[in-house]
């Protein structure tokens, strides 16, 4: 268990602050399993601090499979079965979710209620490095206008990635590391603007190689795959011994839904850091879904733009070294991201 110390407090006061928490605002606080107690107590802390009105629930659900750090959605939400709690949730301005409530329909019902979520994962280290600025908001934001715009997004690489994204069904995300509206979510530590191919508009093949993220498993991918897509799903997994483990983790689930595509995207933070996970960080892989310039394609769910794909079965792909093109105009050039129309994406935010 982390144990609360000195600079959580302040920073987590700082992200509050961010957040716009307001003096006298009910804020819910949610753990399972004493799972990050130390967060709750730092973050009830700061926002007394700031005049609102914090309260922690921890509930207990039963372990079915492996933490959330390492399966994601695989974990039990205890949420689910302690309706009183939603409920009292529904009522508050802000929520604060450390158990991960992503995709599930706890979370919906509570954004629908017109309180913000802010989830929190990260330890302390990741948080820190990774913290929001407003500049790299403006950035995601003005990423975000870009996105609505286009009608398509080719994302390719040197390896043999080349798919295209017919787009425009659905809705885009971003993520800025604060949540400071009714009714949004947000992920402390991300920075990404990414959307949802159409139903049968997504095209083309994801050629992994070594040193390509393949999340939840935080590992290295080290030997090639290949993923072929053909409207919208994905109908061959190709290669060697990651692609088998691939397979593997996809057949599990039992669901045909696994093979349809979900999010792809491009991310901002400058102090991403690549290398984390060879060097043993215990974070969800946030600097890999984060570093200025990386791209990540993903599998599986789409209801978080609209779709109604809700499966459990998914896995976030962060690339270094890709291509990014809207409508035939490069924005991100081989991990390099594009100066040209900075200005005036930003000032149309």
């Amino acid at each position: 268990m982390i144990e609360m110390n000195a600079s959580l407090v302040p920073m987590f006061q700082r992200e509050l602050e961010l957040c716009k928490v307001t003096a006298g605002e009910r804020i819910g606080i949610i753990t399972q399993n004493r799972v990050r107690a130390a967060y709750a107590d730092a973050f009830a802390t700061a926002a007394r601090s700031l005049g609102a009105k914090p309260f922690h629930v921890d509930m207990q659900a039963p372990r079915v499979g492996p933490p959330m750090e390492v399966a994601g959605p695989l974990s039990v939400n205890a949420l689910a079965d302690n309706e009183l709690v939603a409920e009292m949730l529904k009522r508050c301005g802000m929520v604060i979710d450390l158990i991960f409530l992503l995709w599930s329909k706890q979370q919906h019902e509570i954004l629908d209620a017109g309180s913000r979520i802010l989830t929190c994962v990260d330890p302390p280290d990741v948080l820190e490095r990774l913290f929001p600025t407003e500049e790299v908001a403006t950035r995601v934001k003005a990423d975000a206008e870009l996105l609505r715009r286009a009608r398509t997004m080719r994302i390719f690489n040197d390896r043999g990635t080349d798919v295209t994204y017919e787009l425009g069904q659905y809705r885009v995300n971003h993520q800025v590391g604060f949540s400071d509206a009714p009714g949004r979510w947000d992920l402390f530590a991300s920075a990404l603007a990414a959307t949802y191919g159409n139903d049968g508009g997504v095209e083309g093949t994801i050629a992994l190689g070594p040193g390509d993220l393949i999340l939840p498993f935080r590992r290295y991918v080290t030997t090639e795959v290949k993923f072929t897509i053909r409207r919208g799903r994905i109908t061959a997994i190709d290669g060697g011994a990651d692609a088998k483990i691939i397979r593997d983790y996809m057949e599990w689930f039992d669901d045909d839904r696994a093979y349809g595509m979900s999010h792809a995207g491009w991310s901002q933070h400058p102090e991403g850091r690549w290398e984390v996970h060879w060097l043993g960080s215990d974070g969800i892989g946030m600097d890999g879904r984060s570093l200025a310039g990386g791209v990540m394609i993903s599998t599986g769910p789409n209801v978080e733009g609209g779709g109604d794909n809700d499966t459990f079965a998914h896995l976030d792909i962060p690339m270094r070294d890709c291509s990014v093109a809207l409508d035939g105009q490069l924005i991100v050039d081989a991990g390099r991201l594009l100066d040209v129309g900075v200005a005036d994406r930003i000032t149309t935010t």
